[in-house]
């Protein structure tokens, strides 16, 4: 996936050389949001995925900022490989977070503006479809707190092997009543394999989701 091909071999440096440019991230491996959108662009439009470059800034902090808009086959997805990144989101927590943050990955305009702001210096699509969602595609999305349905996604981390496990809720109402589940009564100790371990954790409210470490 090139998502996260570019997270994996980028990382996020204000004073990465040539960082406006696609020989930042391709080449020197280290960029900003203009080389990560750029690189993206120019590799899903080489393999027949139309791709261009949005331009806005982040509701977080106003700065300016860059992303991507695609168009696969049942419609448009924005998607913002630098806020995938973890070299950029560590910026704002104080816990390392996943090495790819899939929150930003094929996600609808309604999605996006909760964080990022969009210049209308062009029209832009709407984005509402959500099948090809990362969440929505590999079983992680929750319509309502379903205690089988997250056990089966701790256990299906702990198969496979992974370091954490992470899922989002549709609705913010079902987000609360998963984080009032989860944490503030504690429900996650029942999904660990080791009832007494200790638990480390980010959630994010705007995107909606919860990520937890084994």
């Amino acid at each position: 996936m090139v998502y996260e091909a570019l997270i994996r071999d980028v990382d996020y440096n204000l004073n990465a050389p040539d960082n406006q440019t696609i020989i930042s991230a391709l080449v020197n491996k280290s960029s900003v949001c203009a080389g990560y959108s750029r690189s993206m662009q120019y590799i899903l439009n080489k393999v027949g995925v139309p791709t261009t470059i949005v331009e806005g800034w982040s509701k977080e902090t106003g700065e300016q900022h860059a992303w991507n808009l695609c168009k696969l086959e049942d419609g448009y997805y924005h998607v913002d490989v630098t806020w995938g990144d973890a070299s950029y989101s560590s910026r704002k927590n104080d816990i390392a977070v996943n090495d790819i943050n899939y929150d930003y990955l094929l996600v609808t305009t309604e999605e996006i503006e909760r964080t990022h702001g969009i210049d209308s210096f062009a029209e832009i699509p709407r984005c509402d479809l959500t099948d090809n969602n990362y969440y929505v595609r590999e079983g992680l999305m929750l319509t309502q707190y379903d205690e089988n349905q997250i056990r089966e996604i701790f256990n299906r981390g702990y198969e496979q092997g992974k370091k954490t496990v992470s899922f989002k809720c549709n609705t913010l109402e079902t987000y609360d009543e998963v984080y009032r589940q989860l944490i503030r009564k504690s429900g996650v100790f029942d999904m660990l394999s080791n009832k007494d371990a200790t638990i480390t954790y980010v959630t994010d409210e705007n995107q909606r989701t919860l990520c937890f470490w084994l």
